[in-house]
């Protein structure tokens, strides 16, 4: 089962591994799925080296980029999503959403901004939100946070993506096994009451 955002660590072939500080760009080589990030809050990074770093590896995402309103400076964090948002948009690569409280205004950016493709990785607000997403042309991916949301039984019935947003390695395995097949009992069960109340 493929992870869709999970950190480097004892086996990276079966996962989207997120690089998402300068130091761990040298781990990049090797790797057949990756993305390199851009946290403003974390250190000072340029996006423009992030720029340069997805040209010498075809194939590889844009992220975790995006906006997060537990940390200050909003202003500061707009115009650096911005510009990595134009940056992968310029090199027409996927981008990988980090919204903590601002995952609305990171969709409108998305879309004001016309990017083809990107995934809200650890999904956390509504089900009406998630939908606009979707409906976007966007994925939604969802953590194991995803089992204490509000509307959790009707966001399993929208199209999703795993992850763990963990180190690789066993216990990220034993994880991504266990949410595969505990939301896979939950969508079909999900479906039966729907159809129960269908048929009513």
């Amino acid at each position: 089962m493929f992870d869709f955002h999970a950190h480097y660590g004892q086996d990276n072939s079966e996962a989207l591994i997120s690089l998402v500080k300068e130091e761990e760009w040298s781990k990049a080589d090797g790797l057949d799925f990756l993305s390199f990030g851009l946290l403003p809050w974390l250190e000072d990074n340029v996006p423009a080296r992030i720029g340069r770093m997805l040209e010498s590896h075809p194939g590889s995402f844009m992220g975790e980029i995006g906006l997060d309103k537990r940390f200050g400076d909003s202003e500061y964090q707009r115009k650096v999503f911005a510009e990595a948002v134009d940056i992968a948009r310029s090199l027409d690569r996927p981008i990988i959403v980090h919204s903590v409280g601002t995952t609305e205004e990171c969709l409108d950016m998305l879309r004001s901004m016309k990017v083809r493709y990107a995934i809200f990785h650890s999904y956390c607000s509504s089900y009406e939100l998630a939908k606009k997403i979707v409906d976007a042309g966007y994925d939604i991916s969802l953590s194991r946070r995803c089992f204490h949301l509000r509307d959790y039984d009707r966001i399993v019935t929208l199209p999703y993506l795993l992850e763990t947003d963990m180190e690789t390695g066993e216990r990220q395995k034993r994880e991504i096994g266990e949410m595969y097949r505990r939301l896979r009992t939950d969508y079909q069960a999900q479906r039966r009451k729907e159809l129960w109340k269908d048929s009513l």
